[in-house]
C-alpha cells in the first residue's frame, strides 16, 4: 500500500471528503488529490496534522516508505537551499 492509498483510506474512515481534509490542513482539494494519487508528498507538518486527525502515528501513514520519504524530503531541502543561495547555477 502506498502513502497515498493510506491517506485516502484514513480520510474515508473519518468520512471526510478531499475538500474537507484540505480545509482542516490548510491546503487545496487538489493537493489532497495529488497526495492520494502519489503525484506529490505532503510536507512533514501535514503528516503530523493528519496523524493527529486520524488518531494514528505518523509511521502508520508513511508505512515502510519512511526512509524513502526522509530521503526525498532531504533532497527537497537541499535544492531549495542551493537555489536560494545560488539562483543562477
Amino acid at each position: 500500500m502506498t502513502i497515498g492509498q493510506r491517506i485516502a483510506l484514513k480520510r474515508k474512515e473519518q468520512n471526510l471528503s478531499q475538500e474537507a481534509l484540505g480545509e482542516v490542513l490548510g491546503v487545496s482539494r487538489q493537493s489532497v488529490y495529488k497526495w492520494e494519487s502519489d503525484a506529490a508528498l505532503p510536507e512533514i507538518d501535514k503528516f503530523v496534522a493528519m496523524s493527529r486527525l486520524f488518531g494514528v502515528t505518523g509511521t502508520r501513514i508513511i508505512g515502510r516508505n519512511l526512509q524513502l520519504y526522509t530521503f526525498i524530503f532531504q533532497i527537497r531541502i537541499f535544492f531549495r537551499i542551493r537555489f536560494a543561495i545560488y539562483p543562477l547555477i
